[in-house]
């Protein structure tokens, strides 16, 4: 693979990367944990290690997750362009299986804030996986939050004709 740095000059790389498919199971759940689409974990075979190893970049990768609904956020490798401005970071804490995570301090939906307490001494903690569409949360959170939903969407009934979604809306009115 050719990669183009920072000042322009194109360079043969020399490391693993792939694409997955067929994704099954939970999260950390794999047969051999090896899941994964472009390979931002924290293990010594992800991508930025790679490519840090090879110094072609400092070890530093940024998910930035927008706090506005109408914008997006965005990914870098490397610290050439991390941007000064408009970030918090978060510190993440050093977990198993190699994952990013961190310390839930509350959840909002709709203006309301979720029940996200400690639960039997443990802290409630979040993985953060770029490369994964779902969201999993503990019983507690996942409660209070299907609550909100419902609370906030009149318009809608539970629809359980899918038993792969735990939870799933349709309107109660035409919809064209």
């Amino acid at each position: 693979m050719r990669l183009i740095t920072a000042d322009g000059e194109r360079q043969n790389m020399d490391f693993v990367f792939g694409c997955a498919h067929d994704q099954q199971g939970k999260l950390l759940d794999s047969p051999a944990s090896t899941d994964g689409i472009l390979g931002l974990s924290n293990g010594a075979m992800s991508l930025p290690t790679q490519l840090a190893k090879q110094g072609i970049i400092s070890n530093v990768f940024g998910h930035c997750i927008a706090t506005d609904p109408s914008s997006s956020g965005y990914m870098f490798l490397g610290d050439d362009y991390v941007p000064r401005w408009g970030m918090t970071w978060v510190p993440v804490r050093n977990g198993p299986e190699d994952v990013y995570s961190t310390v839930v301090q509350k959840v909002n939906y709709g203006g309301q804030e979720l029940n996200v307490r400690e639960q039997a001494g443990k802290l409630t903690q979040v993985i953060f996986d770029s490369g994964s569409s779902y969201t999993y949360f503990p019983h507690e959170i996942y409660t209070s939050l299907i609550a909100s939903l419902e609370a906030a969407s009149p318009g809608f009934a539970r629809d359980e004709s899918d038993q792969t979604l735990p939870f799933c809306m349709k309107p109660n009115f035409p919809v064209r």
